[in-house]
């Protein structure tokens, strides 16, 4: 467990890095509403390599990972004891979360590095990369809720309660958030 974890933290670290060089960050075009790398040196090295093919590769070993794991998840046999087949339909269904998450994230991707390059509309232009983003990390979150039972079941209790302030004449209103389990 602490290897996998260290190799994520590598991997993060590797395409990050170079951002930290302040000729090799982003910067908002103001004419097409979009971020671009600034015009230096590094520039087509940072882009091309860390930001187009590493993410190329890292979706490449994410989707032969998860053939694989499809492929095992197809020769396995269902048991006559419970709480087997109760933990085996749990990863199948984490197993296709992954999948609906990877192919939004490949969507995106193909969106703001390769469509986007043929439309010159500036609109257009941000709904392909910045709102693509946005929407992307959006619909993510939504997955995750959607294929975790435990994540639909747990309830945001709000109670707002609304008191005068005797001194100043102002209304204070306090939030209380409660969280519970459906039962």
């Amino acid at each position: 467990m602490k290897i996998s974890i260290a190799i994520v933290w590598t991997i993060a670290a590797c395409q990050a890095a170079p951002y930290f060089n302040y000729d090799c960050t982003l910067q908002l075009d103001m004419k097409s509403q979009t971020f671009q790398f600034l015009l230096t040196p590094c520039t087509p090295f940072v882009a091309l390599y860390f930001d187009w093919y590493y993410s190329l590769c890292l979706i490449s070993l994410i989707t032969t990972t998860d053939l694989v794991t499809l492929w095992k998840i197809t020769q396995m046999k269902t048991s006559p004891d419970e709480d087997r087949n109760r933990r085996r339909s749990r990863d199948r269904r984490f197993f296709f979360q992954t999948i609906t998450q990877g192919t939004i994230i490949i969507a995106e991707l193909t969106f703001y590095f390769y469509i986007s390059t043929l439309v010159s509309n500036k609109w257009t232009q941000f709904a392909m990369t910045t709102f693509a983003w946005i929407l992307a990390h959006t619909l993510d979150g939504c997955i995750v809720i959607l294929f975790n039972r435990e994540l639909r079941s747990l309830r945001l209790n709000i109670a707002v309660t609304t008191s005068e302030s005797s001194h100043h004449g102002r209304q204070t209103v306090a939030t209380t958030y409660h969280s519970s389990h459906a039962r």
